[in-house]
């Protein structure tokens, strides 16, 4: 009878576990495949390129529309895009709870400016101080 009890046990157990790993994978799955997650990370990297290959004296903007759209759906109203100039990266956010850095190499100074209005972000690429 015991042997019977532990064994049932175990196997309940067994059950349980790979429940909550199933479960945790799906929601991994679900949270990597989001668009949002996509988003940032196609943003983020594409302004690190352009800011890399951007020469003294540039000004880029780009259409932050889709980027505005995923962050107004998400409530949130910070900074869609941030480049921090000491650390020489570039983060991309549309929600409260994650973003994506991305390193860039070049030494510019750039500076942001994020048109909420007219809904595009322009780079202006100068010479390092």
């Amino acid at each position: 009878m015991q042997k019977r009890a532990s064994l049932v046990l175990s196997e309940v157990i067994f059950i349980l576990l790979n429940l909550i790993f199933f479960i945790g994978m799906f929601y991994f799955i679900y949270r990597v495949g989001s668009s949002d997650n996509l988003y940032e990370q196609q943003f983020a990297k594409r302004i690190a390129i352009l800011i890399d290959q951007g020469k003294t004296g540039t000004s880029i903007e780009i259409d932050i529309s889709d980027m505005m759209k995923r962050a107004e759906k998400n409530k949130f109203n910070g900074k869609i895009i941030e480049v921090d100039k000491d650390k020489n990266k570039v983060k991309a956010k549309v929600n409260t709870i994650s973003g994506y850095a991305v390193d860039f190499f070049s030494d510019a100074k750039v500076e942001v400016l994020e048109n909420r209005e007219k809904r595009v972000l322009i780079l202006n690429i100068m010479e390092k101080e």
